[in-house]
C-alpha cells in the first residue's frame, strides 16, 4: 500500500496539449458509459477538466476552479456510488490520475518540470497553486485503488484453491477402483480445469480492460503484485489445512 501511494503522490505522465483534439460537445460526467469511453481517447474528461483550468487560470478567477474542481471530486464520487461496477471504478481510477499529472506536469513546480520541453514549461499554471488539490485527488486515486483490489479479491476467492492447488498438471490422482478422484470443489474430474481457465479468463479480463481505459502501467503492475499475494496467500492457507495435497507430485506442480 505503500508502494501505491508514494505513485499517487510523486508520479508524473508527461502529455503536451498541442497534440489534444477535444471534442466540441461532452456529455456529463454521470452520463459517461465506459463502453463509450473505450472509444475515445484515454484521459479524455481528464483533458477537458484540464482545459477548463487553465482557462480559469487565464482569466485568474480563483473561486471558479475551487468551484470545477470540487464538483469533478463529488461527481466522481456520486458516479463511483451509483455505478458499483469494475469497469467504471477503472474508468474514473485512469481519468483521476490523468488529471493529477496534468496539475503536477503544469504546476510550475520545479522537481516536476525535469522531463518537459521548454514550450509545455510556458503552458504552466501562472496563478494558482493546486498543491491542495493534487492531495485530495491523490486520496481518491487511492479510495477507488482500495475498491477495485476488493472487487476483484472477492471475483477470484472461489477460484484460487481449486485453479491453482486442486488442477492437476502433472497427473491425476486415483483412488482405490482406479478412477479418477474429483476434487472437492466439483463432482467432474474436468471441473478443476475450467475453474483453471475461468481464472486465467477474468485475470486477462482485467488486464485488457485497465489497457483500454489508459491506466499507468505502474498501477497496473501494483494491482497484479496485490492480486497475486492474495493467491498465494489463500493457496497457502488452504494446503496447511488439507494433508491430502500434501504430497510430491503437488509439490512439483506448484514448484
Amino acid at each position: 500500500m505503500k508502494i501505491i501511494r508514494l505513485f499517487f503522490s510523486t508520479s508524473i505522465i508527461h502529455t503536451t496539449f498541442e497534440f489534444i483534439n477535444l471534442y466540441p460537445i461532452f456529455p456529463p460526467l454521470s452520463e459517461l458509459r465506459p463502453r463509450i469511453a473505450v472509444t475515445l481517447l484515454p484521459g479524455l474528461p481528464a483533458y477537458i477538466i484540464f482545459m477548463c483550468i487553465r482557462h480559469t487560470d487565464c482569466i485568474n478567477d480563483d473561486e471558479k476552479v475551487r468551484s470545477l474542481l470540487t464538483e469533478y471530486l463529488n461527481a466522481v464520487k456520486r458516479v463511483l456510488k451509483k455505478r458499483d461496477d469494475f469497469d467504471s471504478r477503472v474508468l474514473w481510477l485512469s481519468n483521476t490520475l490523468r488529471l493529477l499529472h496534468n496539475m503536477k506536469q503544469y504546476s510550475g513546480d520545479k522537481p516536476f518540470q525535469i522531463e518537459n520541453t521548454p514550450r509545455q514549461n510556458e503552458q504552466c499554471l501562472r496563478n494558482f497553486d493546486l498543491s491542495e488539490y493534487r492531495v485530495v485527488l491523490s486520496n481518491v486515486a487511492l479510495w477507488i485503488f482500495n475498491n477495485l483490489i476488493t472487487n476483484l479479491k472477492e471475483r477470484i476467492q472461489a477460484l484460487t484453491v481449486p485453479a491453482l492447488l486442486e488442477h492437476e498438471a502433472i497427473s491425476v490422482p486415483t483412488d482405490k477402483t482406479g478412477r479418477p478422484r474429483s476434487s472437492s470443489m466439483g463432482g467432474e474430474p474436468d471441473s478443476t480445469q475450467q475453474k483453471l481457465d475461468k481464472l486465467l479468463g477474468e485475470l486477462t479480463s482485467v488486464h485488457k480492460t485497465l489497457q483500454y481505459h489508459g491506466v499507468d502501467p505502474e498501477v497496473v503492475m501494483q494491482l497484479f503484485k496485490q492480486l497475486f499475494y492474495f493467491m498465494c496467500a489463500s493457496a497457502l492457507n488452504n494446503l496447511l489445512l488439507r494433508s491430502e495435497l500434501c504430497r510430491w507430485t503437488k509439490g512439483m506442480q506448484i514448484r
